[in-house]
């Protein structure tokens, strides 16, 4: 009996083992990746100067909206699919056959607006060009199958290693600001080799076929991904607007104050962003949900965003203090309002991960993020239009962030998610 408990807890400390692995390996790649822009920043910087590295990142920030549009939100829907047959190589290879063929043509759609873009913008030509090889890379781009395989191991050395790289490459070879296209390609060949390598890599080790598919199957695919497109579309825009309404309703001091703010929050949004992507594919290797797991997952979120939000309240001071002299106060009032976001990003992502995606319920998805977008825009519009302080966009995020966790509840209820499901799946 006692060898039996033993066998058994040992087994279930493993299972853990592999979640947890999951997840750090997750946490590293978006720690690695903001690294990388970080320690290159004030380089860049000194060697190109503010004008010409802006135009740098404008054209990056026009790059991105491509990648988004070659991503369409496909890599969610093919992780679900993954994870329900881990041990199926037919189907993974199937699935692989899509996404990428998929990708393909929406690539091909990206190219023609690439090519319209450039012709408009002659200045940023040859950025657009070099820089949309990280836009195209996306296709071949499959950290969601390292993640569905729970093998992030392989993804995360790869990035280590290219990017480390690149790095001295940068600081090696670029010299003077004549040499941006050269610091472009670096950066662009960097993302994709990442990209190819880890493709290669999965292709001869999981013993994969890929073929191109038939139209038909391409225009399914992006019906099934069109609601995670939709919600990862108006969640970009909804972000990149915030800066926009400080500055151009309150002013460009308060920007700073802001944007430090924002980054306090996004400190423990990269330690918990993570959670839910590391448990889906434990909780969806299966067609028949655990419920209970579910359950548990929800609660312990919630007093992991409490906890966090009294780390931000308590010693989010503390850290403003490191990188600013005034108007702490300001800063640290900010990141206590926007800290609700924490919450949400816990809670919402349970909830859309464990609820409405193992009932094929996409749509909420894109209805959660709607309801999140447009009352942010009329809370900020109203509010802007009476008080011109930066603490209103501040509530406009938390206002919203309140609304998506009272949606997905409210649908949650009305679905009787916790007991239908168990005669659905």
């Amino acid at each position: 009996m006692i060898t039996k408990f033993i066998i058994n807890l040992f087994n279930e400390i493993k299972k853990q083992k592999i979640l947890l692995e999951n997840y750090i390996y997750l946490t590293v790649i978006q720690i690695v990746n903001t690294l990388f822009y970080f320690l290159i920043y004030p380089f860049s910087i000194k060697i190109f100067g503010a004008s010409d590295y802006g135009l740098f990142l404008f054209s990056i920030t026009i790059i991105s909206y491509l990648t988004l549009f070659i991503s369409f939100g496909i890599d969610l829907p093919a992780l679900k699919i993954l994870s329900q047959n881990i041990n199926d190589r037919k189907i993974k290879s199937e699935l692989l056959s899509d996404v990428v063929s998929t990708k393909f043509v929406l690539s091909f759609i990206s190219s023609v607006v690439l090519i319209i873009l450039m012709f408009l913008n002659p200045k940023l030509s040859k950025l657009l060009l070099v820089n949309s090889l990280q836009a195209f890379s996306s296709i071949f781009l499959l950290n969601w199958y390292f993640q569905g395989l729970q093998k992030m191991k392989w993804f995360v050395f790869f990035q280590l290693v290219i990017r480390t790289f690149s790095i001295l490459l940068l600081f090696t070879l670029v010299k003077k600001a004549e040499d941006l296209i050269l610091y472009s390609s670096i950066i662009s060949v960097s993302v994709f080799l990442i990209a190819i390598l880890s493709f290669c890599y999965l292709i001869y080790k999981e013993g994969l076929s890929i073929r191109f598919v038939k139209f038909d199957r391409i225009v399914k695919f992006i019906h099934v991904s069109y609601h995670f497109f939709l919600n990862s579309s108006i969640s970009v825009v909804r972000s990149q607007s915030t800066t926009l309404f400080v500055g151009s309703y309150v002013g460009m001091n308060e920007v700073s104050y802001f944007d430090l703010a924002s980054k306090v929050i996004l400190l423990p949004q990269s330690i918990v962003s993570n959670i839910n992507n590391a448990l889906f594919p434990k909780i969806l290797k299966s067609k028949e949900i655990d419920i209970k797991l579910v359950k548990k997952v929800f609660w312990y979120e919630f007093f992991i965003g409490v906890f966090f939000i009294c780390l931000v309240v308590l010693f989010g001071r503390n850290v403003i203090q490191l990188f600013l002299h005034e108007n702490i106060v300001m800063a640290h009032n900010l990141a206590i309002i926007m800290s609700i976001t924490i919450m949400s990003w816990l809670l919402v992502g349970c909830i859309v991960n464990f609820v409405f995606i193992p009932i094929n319920r996409y749509d909420l998805i894109s209805k959660n993020q709607l309801i999140a977008f447009v009352s942010f825009f009329i809370f900020c519009f109203i509010g802007l239009f009476f008080f011109r302080s930066v603490y209103i966009v501040a509530f406009g995020i938390a206002f919203s962030a309140l609304l998506e966790i009272l949606f997905c509840f409210i649908m949650v209820v009305k679905l009787n998610f916790f007991k239908r499901v168990e005669h659905n799946l």
